[in-house]
């Protein structure tokens, strides 16, 4: 099961992240807040190796483009643009009143993609310049 331990990570990038989140909206973080902070890194990361917002240039500028995430840095592939984002998975389980993840771990999400050989035999040659 995949989830998101945000009361249990001990890292610096996720417990500023988690900080900031519980001062601005009151409420624990959420693994959709996660994506979505991750998502306009990337966006940020993207417009500023561009230096534009045309669409060709930021194509160009996600190949190999890294970015930050609370769970800490990942990247676009430059041969498929596929982000290397992890998840967390374990178990769910019942502690007191509320759910939790027990028994996790982070999958960083390089070790998961499939292979650049993979790739190349699905995808046609122009999609990859």
């Amino acid at each position: 099961m995949t989830g998101y331990p945000w009361d249990q990570i001990d890292a610096r990038e996720h417990a500023s992240f988690a900080a900031n989140y519980m001062r601005r909206f009151g409420e624990n973080p959420k693994l959709g807040s996660v994506v979505g902070y991750a998502s306009m890194q990337a966006i940020f990361a993207a417009i500023n190796k561009a230096k534009s917002v045309d669409n060709e240039k930021l194509i160009l500028a996600m190949r190999g483009l890294p970015f930050s995430t609370p769970f800490g840095p990942a990247q676009f592939r430059a041969i498929d643009q596929q982000s290397t984002m992890g998840a967390f998975v374990g178990k769910l389980d019942l502690r007191g009143n509320r759910g939790t993840m027990v028994e996790w771990r982070y999958a960083d999400g390089k070790r998961y993609l499939p292979s650049d050989a993979y790739v190349k035999a699905r995808r046609p040659a122009e999609a990859m310049k």
